[in-house]
């Protein structure tokens, strides 16, 4: 036992060493900043955060941090009301509050692509005649008639059910049942209990279910099934602009962290994999690992974002009805990568 303890000691170790390896912190003499970060929703979208925080990247930033783990919408409620410096959370939550007239400014993304799969029960699926190998839009329409649960009303499973069943013409009130469930686990615990017929979350939770036989991923965003997801800002990590001009220090430290947890992701993903299952104990390693390498791709290296990913989002916000009008998707705006490190 103290051999394997040893070995695992050194293996952090190393790992640290190879991830800090070229990229100097910025703590040091200038002593450490407290910052308070809300991060919704306990799935592998944020991967990098979970990254930074376990191998010590927020330390070795000069960064004390009180990280809370909430749920839905309540991260970005908490940066509006300015209870919480920072919000890591879907775009689609942080746009709403800025549609408020909350000067939110996204500083980092995490993922480029979008990476939640819809999950249905399998007898649901094989009753409705629709697999992953059927046209997409039989699948949108094959959802007719279901409950679906959503971890919170407005969260991103919300936004984007929602979006995806007026793709087919339905009517997200008159023909589905959208029943508010809560966490990944306990949507997980109501599929297998046949209390819910659907869902749609980020991984691991549709891949393990998928794994043990209860359910079927129908419609798989993390490998392009729906082409307006493909370029698409899922997961970002943003501020307040007013709190970003007074504490620039503050800001860069932490989108370094981030950045250098995503960049493990990129560069060492089965060393990445290995930190995640800290976060993710309940997770086959098979389970996780296969999630991690499906969700890949969509990292995005030092959380740099594009024009691009912007305005596909804003179609799609369009589309759902969470903006009344286009963005503006220019940097400067919602979001910039002044903040961001240049590994």
């Amino acid at each position: 036992m103290r051999a394997r303890s040893c070995k695992a000691v050194l293996l952090v170790a190393a790992l640290m060493a190879a991830a800090l390896a070229g990229f100097p912190a910025q703590g040091g003499a200038q002593g450490r900043i407290p910052v308070k970060m809300a991060q919704a929703t306990l799935v592998l979208a944020y991967a990098p955060l979970f990254v930074a925080r376990d191998l010590k990247f927020f330390e070795a930033e000069g960064v004390d941090l009180d990280l809370q783990l909430v749920t839905g919408v309540v991260g970005s409620q908490a940066l509006a009301g300015g209870t919480v410096d920072f919000d890591v959370d879907s775009s689609n939550n942080v746009v709403r509050i800025a549609e408020r007239g909350i000067d939110a400014l996204t500083i980092q993304g995490l993922l480029g692509t979008m990476t939640m799969n819809l999950v249905v029960r399998r007898e649901v699926a094989q009753k409705k005649g629709v697999g992953p190998g059927s046209p997409l839009a039989q699948r949108f329409g094959a959802l007719k008639g279901l409950t679906i649960g959503i971890t919170t009303p407005g969260a991103a499973g919300d936004t984007y059910t929602r979006w995806m069943l007026k793709q087919a013409g339905l009517d997200p009130v008159k023909d589905v049942n959208i029943v508010q469930i809560g966490t990944p686990d306990a949507l997980q615990a109501a599929m297998g209990q046949g209390r819910v017929d659907a869902f749609m979350l980020s991984a691991p939770t549709p891949e393990r279910l998928e794994r043990d036989g209860v359910g079927l991923i129908l419609i798989k965003n993390s490998a392009g099934d729906t082409p307006e997801f493909r370029q698409f800002l899922h997961t970002v990590v943003a501020t307040r602009r007013g709190y970003a001009e007074r504490n620039p220090e503050a800001v860069q430290r932490v989108t370094r962290a981030i950045a250098r947890g995503a960049n493990v992701l990129l560069d060492q993903t089965e060393e990445g994999k290995k930190t995640l299952q800290k976060t993710f104990p309940r997770i086959p390693p098979e389970v996780l690992s296969l999630s991690v390498d499906n969700m890949k791709p969509g990292f995005l290296r030092n959380g740099r974002m594009s024009e691009e990913h912007w305005k596909n989002l804003s179609q799609v916000f369009q589309d759902v009805g969470i903006t009344k009008g286009p963005l503006e998707t220019r940097e400067g705006k919602l979001w910039t990568n002044r903040y961001l490190p240049s590994f």
